[in-house]
């Protein structure tokens, strides 16, 4: 019977945004599971998944696509869960609108109380050497005061990748009682000792009763 167990392997990102009068041009973030062996790998490479999240001003509207793909040969599921964040970040995002999508899926909304991302969120299921995109948008309201410029706000979020992997086959033995096996050839041995000596003792009888008569 085969048998499964399940590998978690994890890459551990930084959503960091930038409230400043500078702009960034964006470059799409991508993330490769190349199997458990060597895990995530993330391009560019830095750790900072919103490269498109710097410099951002009161009104804006930004937009952060995250490409994540599976190559390998295996199904894999993946996830994404965030570490809760501080006070800084906590007042930002209670004033501004940050959610994420997978195609029409929406993932999380940090305005919605729903949104927890501190339990695992089910992205996909990846089947090998597909991808997937997710869209992060961040909307700053133009009435956002000065005091949250000049500053970064970090998100630490983590994806994991959930392989399967099947074991090999255990083979079963099957329990088997033992039976003495008859000696066939032994047994025809008997046999025919038996019939021989029952033949050898009729004649004999017979052999003494005509001797009895021919006496008389």
């Amino acid at each position: 019977m085969k048998q499964y167990r399940f590998l978690l392997t994890l890459l551990t990102l930084l959503a960091v945004f930038l409230l400043s009068g500078h702009a960034v041009f964006a470059v799409q973030s991508e993330v490769i599971y190349r199997g458990h062996a060597e895990k995530f790998v993330f391009i560019p490479d830095t750790t900072d998944l919103f490269g498109g999240f710097k410099g951002v001003m009161p009104g804006d509207t930004r937009q952060q696509v995250i490409a994540l793909k599976n190559n390998t040969n295996a199904i894999i599921r993946i996830y994404l869960s965030g570490k809760a964040y501080g006070a800084e970040e906590t007042t930002f995002l209670s004033r501004s609108t940050l959610r994420g999508k997978v195609g029409a899926v929406e993932i999380f909304n940090y305005d919605s109380p729903a949104t927890n991302l501190t339990d695992r969120i089910l992205l996909k299921e990846l089947r090998p050497f597909e991808s997937l995109e997710m869209l992060v948008e961040l909307k700053v309201p133009d009435t956002l005061d000065n005091d949250f410029q000049s500053r970064e706000y970090t998100l630490v979020w983590t994806f994991l990748a959930e392989e399967e992997l099947v074991e090999a086959e255990e083979e079963t033995v099957p329990t088997t009682t033992e039976k003495e096996t008859p000696r066939t050839g032994e047994s025809v041995s008997h046999l025919m000792v038996g019939t021989g000596l029952l033949v050898c003792g009729s004649m004999a009888i017979l052999l003494l009763l005509v001797r009895k008569k021919m006496i008389r």
